[in-house]
């Protein structure tokens, strides 16, 4: 899996939860590899934003795996560049 695109399924205090498209495959898209600092979860659970971003639930997003643990099922996500 290079570059895949996936759905904002969640959103964590610390980043978002993307499952990916057509794999049923899910991984973390930690808020400190999104692009500029700052980043809130917003008071009612639907967005993780910051002044000049949102990324809201349901968002569409291009991912590519930074990450995998295969003992504990973890997959760590970063954006893909456009």
């Amino acid at each position: 899996l290079e570059v895949a695109t996936g759905n904002v399924v969640a959103i964590r205090e610390r980043g978002l939860v993307i499952q990916i498209s057509g794999s049923g495959a899910s991984g973390f898209l930690p808020s400190e590899v999104l692009p500029g600092r700052g980043y809130q979860r917003s008071d009612d659970g639907i967005a993780l934003a910051n002044s000049k971003m949102r990324f809201s639930l349901g968002q569409q997003l291009r991912v590519r795996v930074a990450q995998c643990d295969e003992e504990l099922g973890r997959i760590e996500l970063a954006l893909a560049r456009s």
